[in-house]
């Protein structure tokens, strides 16, 4: 018996269609129901109209000679032809409407095995993201940021280690000289003030800077990730961890940071990897396992479509504006001064 059903084109079902349709499966079982009656009706044998015109032209025939032969032909043609209209016909619309019952209800006729794995093997190529892949640049973003990962819990190492508490000293002594000048300058100012004279106080950049990144602080990424929206929002966050001039801070805010954005690629990958994961067995599609297998295979791709979906709505431009950055935007003068000098 010939799939007739198998001569469709199932590559004409489109990515939108399928993408954006409220339920894979309704749209799966109307697909076949189309290619079922494309296929009985092709199933179906032609009425015997050849022998019925025989008949009639040859009561026709032997009526002219007034032959018992002519009504013979004529009782034997009315019968044929009341055969085919009630009872054949009968049959035959009541077969179709029992295989079109049957799709309806998942069971589908094995006759078109052919035209429904391909049309399987068609959605499984157009159920995948668009621009999102196993080779996407935001896997090796996320290296990037773990690889900074460790390079920052060196710098924290670092910082607490004989060399690198020395080498604060010396900055906090050099800092220290400077905020002694500072008060002095103070001091005088409000001398000043106290005679009457108008001034204002010296509030220098550093201390502005000083109140303004201590009050941004952030010790956990599930916080800070809310605001790390968009580009600008993270250049913010780089600015501001970049004033921190107590460099184990400094580094600490970072590692948040980073620790944030590692969250937003976690994001994206995993849904990436569990798309990757959906895959479908189409070829152990069989005889005896036939309506069970279509029916797994279309629940696998109804949760990777809306895997998809999901995926498809995010922005690769946007993710990776905010994701990628660049380690210098973050340091302070000292932690540049160790990254210059080979640390």
């Amino acid at each position: 018996m010939n799939d007739t059903g198998s001569n469709r084109d199932s590559s004409a079902d489109l990515r939108d269609d399928i993408l954006q349709v409220p339920s894979l499966w309704e749209l799966f079982v109307e697909k076949t129901v189309a290619d079922s009656k494309s296929w009985f009706a092709a199933r179906t044998s032609s009425p015997p109209w050849g022998v019925v015109i025989g008949l009639i032209a040859a009561t026709i025939f032997f009526g002219f000679l007034k032959s018992y032969i002519a009504i013979l032909s004529a009782v034997f043609s009315l019968g044929l032809l009341i055969w085919i209209i009630f009872i054949r016909t009968g049959k035959t619309q009541s077969s179709l409407e029992s295989i079109l019952t049957a799709a309806n209800n998942g069971d589908f006729p094995f006759e078109l095995k052919d035209s429904i794995i391909k049309r399987l093997r068609w959605w499984s190529v157009l159920i995948v993201p668009i621009e999102w892949t196993k080779n996407s640049r935001i896997f090796s973003i996320r290296d990037k940021l773990h690889k900074r990962l460790k390079e920052l819990e060196d710098e924290i190492l670092y910082w607490k280690s004989p060399e690198g508490l020395a080498l604060l000293a010396e900055v906090y002594e050099s800092e220290e000289a400077i905020r002694v000048r500072h008060q002095e300058n103070q001091k005088k100012l409000n001398l000043l003030k106290s005679r009457g004279v108008n001034v204002n106080d010296v509030i220098t950049n550093d201390d502005k800077d000083r109140v303004k990144t201590q009050s941004e602080r952030f010790n956990d990424p599930e916080k800070l990730i809310k605001y790390l929206r968009g580009k600008g929002e993270c250049e913010r966050q780089l600015n501001r961890i970049s004033r921190i001039s107590e460099p184990v801070e400094r580094a600490t805010e970072e590692i948040v940071l980073v620790q944030a954005l590692l969250m937003h690629c976690d994001r994206v990958i995993n849904m990436i990897e569990e798309v990757e994961g959906l895959q479908v067995s189409i070829d152990t599609i069989k005889a005896d396992n036939f309506n069970d297998k279509i029916k797994e295979t279309i629940g696998i791709l109804e949760k990777r479509r809306s895997l998809v979906g999901k995926l498809n709505r995010i922005s690769p431009k946007k993710i990776i504006g905010v994701v990628d950055y660049e380690p210098i935007r973050a340091q302070s003068e000292i932690s540049k001064e160790r990254m210059f000098n080979g640390k």
